[in-house]
């Protein structure tokens, strides 16, 4: 709908009301940081106050643009007493540089608990990418990872603190476009892999793996190995690592030079950091690994589909890479990356607009198609023959499910403002399935 000036203006005098609320406090002044900016609980705001008298000014919450911790105040045990630490992000008055502010929970007998900033440490740029924390020094503490940017810059700052004789400070400092860590090959350390793009257009990311080196009583991190990824990877777009495992994989997956998604993994074996495609073709492999996971339109990334721990790469079939989403999905076959190369693991049926992901039992590999209803409110499942298998049902959550539900079909869980139902076929069908087994092989994609 077009906006008139009348309601222009209106809108404009909204938002100058909305910002005159929050006066000259903690918060950045956008009108995103105020529609999106999470709530400072007792606990926080406690530590803000504190913050603010170590400053002696007026100074700005600075919010993590991404990663697993999003609010200005991170509690996390980072010395490894037990007790949580309260890790701050801030830029004083009129100044753009932000600091990192660690504060301690101390017991006062006349006042009872209060928080004392135990070290402020002046960032690496005006703008916080994430933070995290990993065992990448020494195992009784974690490290801060801090990824920081620039508005004026292109690149990204990797700042990795950590404690050197009882004091935090800056153990490691290095440019990146993208970041992954984990124990990668078993020894209880964590590793750190940048990875950088080249400029100029120029191929070939590279990846760069930190580790602790050194002597026992002087360690630091350093660069043990580095690999670089195939060229026709040109752009990174999400990276994920194995949770189990003794040589626990990275996996990149990103776009292709004519702008289709695939997936490059790396293995660290303690000496050398190489690429599974690299491998495959030094074997002989007869499939070109990189090419062949080539996901065409889809933004289908790998992940641990199954609850292993292990991340799986998706491929699409070739038969039906052709004909995608002219039946609202598509069938995808996973592999299982390790040192030793690819494994196949299982298919699914994936519906990205329908938000459906079935895992195919053994027996309906090659053998079951799917069906979409023309008004989009349902996805069945056939056999060769054409008989139903199992159909699933998308009704509105307002819509009652009782008339469904006694006609046989069971619910399945609710995506946004649908509830999703499922009902066997036949159970005389060569491919029917318990009941049991339909539970657990279709999953509403989130």
């Amino acid at each position: 709908m077009a906006h008139t000036p009348r309601a222009v203006r209106l809108l404009a005098l909204a938002l100058c009301c909305l910002l005159s609320l929050t006066g000259c406090g903690s918060f950045g002044a956008s009108v995103e940081d105020l529609l999106t900016a999470p709530a400072l609980d007792d606990q926080q705001a406690a530590i803000l106050d504190t913050v603010r008298s170590y400053a002696d000014t007026g100074i700005t919450l600075v919010y993590p643009k991404g990663g697993a911790y999003r609010n200005p105040i991170t509690l996390q045990d980072i010395d490894g007493d037990d007790e949580p630490e309260a890790i701050t992000f801030y830029t004083k008055k009129d100044e753009v540089k932000i600091h990192i502010n660690v504060a301690k929970k101390m017991e006062d007998y006349q006042n009872g608990e209060r928080w004392q900033v135990i070290y402020d440490i002046e960032g690496l740029g005006n703008q916080v990418s994430f933070i995290d924390f990993a065992h990448v020094g020494l195992l009784f503490y974690q490290n801060i990872i801090v990824g920081y940017s620039a508005f004026s810059e292109g690149g990204n700052t990797l700042v990795v603190y950590g404690f050197q004789s009882g004091e935090l400070c800056e153990t490691m400092i290095q440019n990146y476009t993208e970041v992954a860590y984990g124990d990668l090959d078993g020894d209880m350390f964590d590793e750190l892999v940048l990875f950088n793009t080249p400029g100029d257009g120029a191929a070939g990311i590279t990846a760069d793996l930190y580790e602790r080196v050194g002597t026992p009583e002087a360690p630091y991190l350093g660069k043990t190995a580095q690999a670089t990824l195939d060229p026709s990877l040109v752009r990174l777009r999400r990276l994920s690592v194995d949770s189990e495992g003794q040589y626990r994989l990275v996996y990149a997956d990103g776009l292709s030079g004519d702008n289709q998604m695939t997936t490059e993994a790396l293995c660290y074996d303690g000496e050398k950091l190489y690429t599974l495609s690299q491998y495959e073709r030094q074997r002989g492999s007869e499939t070109d690994y990189l090419t062949a996971l080539t996901r065409q339109n889809t933004e289908l990334y790998s992940q641990d589909v199954d609850g292993d721990g292990h991340i799986e790469v998706p491929r699409l079939q070739k038969q039906q890479s052709d004909s995608l989403y002219q039946q609202g999905g598509y069938f995808v076959d996973w592999y299982s990356g390790s040192s030793g190369g690819y494994t196949y693991k299982r298919t699914t049926y994936e519906d990205d607009s329908f938000h459906l992901r079935v895992t195919l039992l053994s027996g309906w590999v090659g053998s079951v198609t799917f069906q979409s209803e023309n008004d989009g409110s349902a996805r069945t499942c056939l056999d060769a023959g054409g008989a139903t298998v199992f159909s699933v049902l998308r009704i509105s959550r307002s819509e009652d499910a009782v008339a469904y539900t006694s006609s046989g079909f069971k619910e399945l869980g609710t995506y946004g403002s649908f509830t999703y139902l499922y009902k066997a076929g036949d159970s005389t069908l060569v491919h029917a399935a318990s009941e049991t087994e339909m539970a657990a092989a279709i999953e509403i994609k989130q």
